[in-house]
């Protein structure tokens, strides 16, 4: 059997959004400041798949940042599919950003993760001096046309076909696709001739 019906396997694709995934940025704080009460405080990380109890203990030598940090530290150790960072802006004030690994939202989902204080006065207090848990970027799904026809994806790689993996990294220009494709062998030669070429051509130069 010939395998020649795969080789000159084209498409074109034009690429309108980017997968993304959710991030929530915390209110901006004075860095030298503290804007908690020190006491032991609770709060729910839920997520596509789980649910998890996170405490953090604020003292009276902390800062706004030492505790952004702390939170920070405590996110990224723990494995739940969340990468923290702390922002600071032009005043000099940091921010708690959390932002999802995962990418794409599929038709149950309304967010890839929730925050939410335990419901003690204190708790909820602190959270709104934090800030984590309002949604500033929500998460969406690649969206592109593929030879004439819509298609979403919760990821900017996927396979086509069961041939080509594709990573989008960009919007198309308006009305103008990309095609996609496998070179010809005797294309595929020559280029590699040509790069041997140059990088020979390139080892004289410098020998």
């Amino acid at each position: 059997a010939s395998d020649e019906g795969d080789v000159s396997q084209s498409f074109e694709i034009e690429v309108r959004n980017l997968a993304a995934p959710q991030s929530n940025l915390g209110n901006f704080l004075d860095s030298q400041a503290l804007d908690f009460e020190p006491a032991d405080y609770t709060f729910d990380l839920i997520t596509t798949t789980n649910s998890y109890e996170f405490q953090y203990t604020v003292k009276p030598d902390d800062t706004n940042l030492s505790i952004q940090e702390k939170l920070s530290r405590l996110f990224n150790h723990s494995g739940v599919g969340l990468n923290a960072e702390i922002i600071t802006d032009e005043k000099g004030r940091s921010a708690l950003m959390l932002t999802s690994k995962q990418t794409g939202l599929s038709d149950s989902e309304s967010v890839l993760f929730d925050i939410k204080p335990k419901a003690s006065t204190d708790s909820i207090e602190a959270m709104e001096t934090l800030g984590i848990h309002h949604i500033t970027s929500p998460a969406q799904n690649a969206s592109f046309i593929l030879d004439g026809e819509e298609h979403t994806s919760y990821s900017n790689t996927f396979t086509v076909n069961q041939v080509f993996e594709v990573t989008l990294r960009g919007i198309s220009p308006e009305d103008d696709p990309a095609r996609i494709g496998f070179k010809t062998s005797i294309d595929a030669v020559s280029d590699n001739l040509n790069e041997l070429a140059d990088a020979y051509n390139s080892f004289i130069e410098t020998g």
